[in-house]
């Protein structure tokens, strides 16, 4: 009896520990949604860059479409379904330092909310995903100006033993390009970051990066836009190839994150159905 009691316990445990893990994040969904709309009302008015700003959208376009744009693109393997993926190396040899990734795909949602959700990075639904895959840290960095369309942000990501983890110090600044699309850029900030405790030596990484969505056409009623995203990943210091083609689906992995935060592939078979 003792034994079965500790049993019921310890599943009466797990159980309660899951509906406090689910109301979380049906709380956390919510707050989100909340917080991108206020953005979205925002960016569907425009904002006018300051320099600097302008600078960083200048320099991401030269990352992706300067001397790396006579590299070719290699076709990646995707683990998403929906989205396709493309790969090409600034430099080779069996090891790399530096690789391009590029991901693209559909969702069922304005130009103006993929852009909020891929801005605000720190999203507490994406924090629970970032915190289960068991990456050590993720945050948002206080600014003493603020400015509407640009947040900085830190993150510290695992890497396979016996590479140590690395960190990633950036801002995302976003801009309204014309009428039906919106960009995304992310740069590196020179910063450093106190994380509120000991998380071993850290690797610095660099990351650049640009997405962009435009509206397409409805379906069956449904808003839709195309998704690009342009990853520059610099892991710092050289490392082998097949870690480079594992990290960098990894790394476009918001696609797949920003395309079940918008799915409405029901309401699209109901509205067919219907019809």
């Amino acid at each position: 009896e003792e034994i079965s009691l500790g049993v019921w316990f310890v599943q009466h445990e797990m159980l309660e520990a899951n509906r406090l893990q689910e109301k979380f994040r049906r709380n956390a969904k919510k707050v989100d949604e909340e917080v991108r709309a206020v953005l979205v009302e925002r960016m569907k008015q425009g904002v006018a860059l300051h320099e600097d700003q302008t600078g960083v959208f200048l320099d991401i376009d030269d990352v992706f479409f300067g001397a790396s744009k006579h590299a070719a693109w290699r076709h990646l393997e995707s683990p998403y379904d929906g989205i396709k993926m493309q790969i090409k190396y600034v430099t080779e040899g069996k090891k790399s330092r530096i690789a391009l990734g590029k991901a693209e795909g559909v969702v069922d949602c304005t130009a103006e909310e993929a852009a909020a959700w891929y801005f605000e990075y720190c999203g507490r639904e994406r924090l629970y995903i970032d915190k289960s895959e068991g990456n050590p840290a993720r945050l948002e960095i206080k600014q003493k100006e603020k400015r509407v369309n640009e947040k900085q942000f830190a993150a510290v990501k695992n890497m396979p033993f016996p590479l140590r983890k690395r960190e990633f110090v950036f801002k995302h600044i976003w801009r309204r390009d014309d009428s039906n699309s919106m960009s995304v850029a992310v740069w590196p900030v020179d910063k450093d970051i106190d994380y509120g405790g000991s998380l071993g030596k850290l690797v610095t990484g660099e990351t650049k990066a640009k997405f962009t969505a435009t509206n397409i056409t409805e379906l069956e009623g449904v808003p839709q836009c195309k998704v690009i995203l342009l990853q520059h990943l610099d892991a710092g210091g050289s490392i082998p190839l097949k870690v480079v083609e594992s990290k960098i689906p990894l790394s476009l992995g918001s696609m797949k994150e920003l395309h079940e935060t918008f799915k409405k592939d029901e309401d699209i078979d109901e509205a067919r159905i219907k019809a």
